[in-house]
């Protein structure tokens, strides 16, 4: 299959292991769903009481690619309620998945149904499961104001104390991985956006994926909410001091 660039790198990991291949069995208490679209099938249990998704599987016949894909897809919907998996679970991943340092897939704002026809595949599996969900269950959603919720650990942290240990982590991560490449955490946007720039590069290394490793740490270290976002600067003096 075909992929953007923009995306081929992160979806070709053939290191990457897949765990969350397979198909859901009845549990008691839990809804089990399931759709199927273009040989792809997408199996969720959800809690009634919460409409929290707790278990997600999937079935694949097709390329690696969308094997990846939907590997990550089922981790981002698992402890998310079906409408917000629904809702916004396929614009964050194409977000997440993106590589910002080459040309975007299309210009102007990029949403899942223009930036890839990849990501059809999770989006029209669980918009269907979701429209099961309504009618059998006799769910009528209401405006989705669902937000994920900072920890304590985070939030009573300053400014200046959570860039400190951003940068720290960063340094670390870059010196453990003996990644040449010289960043910097920049700023911190909306208290869960981390601004990474760099001082110094090497085109040898893949910065999609050393960025992409790098969110995984902090989410697991200081905050699940946590992401990073590439900018590219023209003026580095600023950067050079903080370094």
């Amino acid at each position: 299959m075909n992929v953007h660039p923009a995306y081929k790198k992160l979806l070709s990991d053939l290191d990457m292991p897949l765990t969350m291949e397979g198909f859901l069995q009845e549990q008691n208490s839990l809804i089990l769903l399931s759709s199927s679209w273009n040989g792809v099938t997408l199996s969720v249990l959800i809690e009634p009481d919460s409409h929290i998704i707790k278990k997600a599987l999937y079935l694949d016949e097709n390329s690696i690619h969308i094997k990846i894909l939907m590997e990550l897809f089922c981790k981002e919907i698992i402890n998310l309620p079906i409408q917000e998996a629904a809702d916004h679970t396929c614009i964050n991943l194409e977000y997440k998945l993106r590589d910002h340092t080459i040309y975007a897939p299309v210009p102007g704002i990029i949403t899942p149904e223009n930036a890839d026809p990849i990501f059809k595949y999770p989006q029209t599996l669980i918009r269907k499961i979701f429209k099961l969900y309504r009618e059998e269950q006799m769910y009528t959603p209401t405006i989705n104001f669902y937000d994920r919720q900072l920890s304590e650990g985070w939030l009573s942290l300053s400014g200046a104390d959570r860039l400190k240990k951003t940068r720290f982590l960063l340094k670390n991560f870059l010196s453990q991985a003996k990644i040449k490449d010289k960043l910097e955490v920049f700023e911190i946007d909306k208290d869960v956006k981390l601004i990474i720039c760099a001082v110094e590069r090497s085109e040898k290394n893949d910065l999609s994926k050393v960025l992409m490793d790098f969110e995984k740490i902090l989410k697991q270290e200081l905050d699940e909410n946590l992401y990073v976002e590439f900018e590219e600067v023209k003026d580095l003096n600023s950067l050079r001091r903080i370094s």
